[in-house]
């Protein structure tokens, strides 16, 4: 999943064991909910009209080659299904762990059993992190944390936000943490407060299975063959600087800097500039 930055959006990473090399960094929740339930909504599936909801790209700043001519003048709509969007059937005063566990049973059934890639929940009785945070410990799954990653912040249990960059800043089409040996299987958004129109703030999702069969052969026989080497230049944390180390990882302690880094299989080298 990508997603361009948005006014107030919110992100938690779930990872499964067999991607999650590293367990220290794995929460494991019961497939329950810890809280009694009473009126668990009812979730069913709903079409929503996406050719009315054009979003221009075209000559959008901060959008690597959009000034081209032949960049696309509109975002591509949504495929039929992708994403599947459900809502209550009607409207009720469900709490979080109640929404956790009828969205549990759309998430297990789509994303595990069926490998549909992507769904989208409206209409739930959610608007706080707090809220988001209670849903997904009780969604059963397995949540994975953003220590040493992107540039963002923890705001609530598993709960960060979505990018602290630049709101004017596009974020291209990625897969989630693709360059760390703890990548997830899951990534869940949640909309506080939508962007207003014209301002961007969309989140984009991309169906990678769809992008590997139109690239040059060539090209991915030989990242198999050779594999890829990432590396990161992080500044030390300095008056108006952009980013950190200190930031990243949250944290002043260098030696929990490199505890993290060797657990996760990652070779450093201090600079003498910090």
């Amino acid at each position: 999943m990508a997603t361009f930055t948005s006014k107030t959006m919110w992100r938690i990473m779930i990872a499964s064991a067999p991607k999650c090399a590293f367990s220290p960094n794995v929460v494991y929740f019961p497939q329950f909910s810890t809280f009694p339930l009473g009126s668990v909504p009812d979730l069913v599936e709903v079409k929503v009209p996406w050719t009315a909801q054009a979003v221009p790209i075209r000559g959008r700043p901060m959008l690597v080659g959009s000034d081209s001519p032949k960049f696309p003048e509109f975002l591509a709509p949504p495929r039929d299904r992708f994403p599947f969007v459900y809502k209550p059937a009607k409207d009720l005063g469900a709490t979080p762990e109640e929404c956790a566990a009828a969205m549990r049973n759309v998430i297990d059934d789509l994303l595990r059993k069926r490998d549909e890639g992507a769904v989208l929940f409206r209409g739930l009785p959610i608007s706080t992190g707090e809220e988001f945070s209670r849903v997904v410990k009780n969604l059963g799954l397995k949540i994975s944390l953003y220590t040493g990653n992107g540039i963002r912040h923890q705001t609530h249990d598993f709960v960060y936000t979505a990018s602290d960059q630049p709101p004017e800043w596009c974020i291209e089409a990625h897969n989630e943490l693709a360059y760390t040996p703890y990548y997830p299987e899951k990534v869940m958004f949640f909309c506080v407060e939508p962007p207003t129109p014209g301002n961007g703030g969309e989140s984009v999702i991309t169906d990678v299975r769809q992008i590997l069969p139109r690239l040059d052969k060539g090209v991915v026989e030989k990242f198999r063959r050779l594999g890829i080497k990432y590396t990161h230049y992080v500044p030390t944390r300095t008056p108006g600087g952009y980013n950190s180390w200190q930031y990243m990882f949250q944290t002043d302690d260098r030696d929990e800097v490199e505890e993290h880094l060797r657990a996760n299989n990652i070779n450093w080298q201090w600079q003498d500039n910090g």
